[in-house]
């Protein structure tokens, strides 16, 4: 590498909340830069998982350093901390579930010099597997196995796990704007209304899994009962901003189900027509009274055995009891399932 840039430190700030399942594969993208002049520092902002035991082994790195906060104080905060800390020439930011391709700051580097600029941002990629979950379901194709195949390629493949749909600010409502924008200019970005019209459609699509699981033990979804487990939009976290699991909670009790949430970390929610709903306590006994359970966000909190121990149907969204042979643990993407002792197969 060549340029003015050479041998310039870059100070990378990572800021990390209850990211233990996600973190380190980001970190693993900053190690594998083409470009390796760099510090990486991590701000965690009192996480109460596992995320210092996940950043641990990284610390042999000297490029690597971890700044663990006692109150968490919110992500700008940790941000401007670890810029409290960087001795860089160029300070770059990385997200604790964001990753970047092996030669981002080499682009960006070779493009602030040849532009003589003092700011350089990229374009990104979304990645969203629920709509090949969608196909595959039409297709009678397994997505868990099409996924675990896919992994055995030694280059070129990086794993998502399809979900119930998106959340959070930045990827259900930045491209949309940035689309309305576009029309101003007279340029319609099709790729992105495709996008957000595929993944608006999930919500539903859960719901009608709901009704075909429930129609397999011979109750309809008018009249039951429903727990829906974790409301936030990912794992380990109490952000609702844009949950599907909300919309997915609204639907099902329009159709007349009477329909219980539990997630300990998002404990209420208030619905479009303004009521405020609350979570049920964490009853692994009490799930055996509901006619289905749907797995939505599975924190780590959650004890998977005991909930399929005592629940009497699951439909499990996310592949998080992949670990366990049950014939009333209904994987959403699998080609078949199998309730209780009978023998039918039924198509998801």
């Amino acid at each position: 590498m060549r340029g003015r840039y050479d041998n310039q430190l870059v100070s990378i700030i990572m800021p990390c909340f209850n990211a233990m399942n996600v973190i380190g594969d980001s970190i693993d993208s900053v190690l594998a830069q083409t470009y390796v002049n760099w510090e990486l520092i991590i701000v965690d902002d009192a996480s109460a998982d596992q995320s210092l035991a996940t950043i641990e082994p990284y610390l042999t790195d000297p490029r690597i350093q971890l700044l663990a906060k006692e109150k968490n104080e919110g992500v700008a905060l940790a941000r401007n901390d670890g810029l409290a800390r960087s001795t860089g020439r160029y300070v770059a930011f990385l997200d604790s579930d964001d990753l970047w391709r092996p030669r981002k700051l080499e682009q960006q580097l070779t493009a602030l010099t040849e532009k003589d600029a003092v700011l350089s941002y990229s374009a990104y990629e979304t990645f969203q597997e629920s709509p090949l979950k969608m196909l595959c379901d039409k297709m009678g194709i397994d997505i868990w196995e099409t996924i675990e195949a896919s992994s055995t390629k030694p280059f070129g493949f990086m794993r998502f796990n399809p979900g119930p749909g998106i959340g959070g600010h930045c990827i259900p409502l930045d491209p949309i704007y940035l689309s309305w924008k576009a029309k101003e200019a007279n340029f319609f970005s099709r790729f992105i209304e495709l996008a957000q019209e595929t993944n608006s459609q999930m919500p539903d699509y859960i719901v009608h899994k709901a009704v075909t699981a429930l129609n397999t033990v011979k109750k309809s979804l008018n009249g039951s009962t429903i727990l829906l487990i974790g409301m936030a939009y990912k794992e380990n976290i109490d952000d609702l901003r844009e949950s599907p699991s909300i919309p997915i909670f609204e639907s099902l009790q329009a159709q007349g189900v009477m329909v219980s949430f539990c997630d300990p970390l998002a404990t209420d929610f208030r619905s479009k027509d303004g009521a405020t709903h609350h979570t049920i306590p964490l009853d692994y006994a009490q799930m055996a009274h509901y006619d289905l359970v749907i797995t939505l966000t599975c924190h780590d909190l959650f004890d998977k055995d005991k909930m399929a121990e005592h629940s009497r149907l699951i439909l499990d969204t996310k592949n998080a009891f992949a670990h366990i042979d049950s014939r009333k643990i209904v994987r959403f993407g699998d080609a078949t399932f199998q309730i209780a002792n009978e023998a039918t197969h039924v198509s998801l």
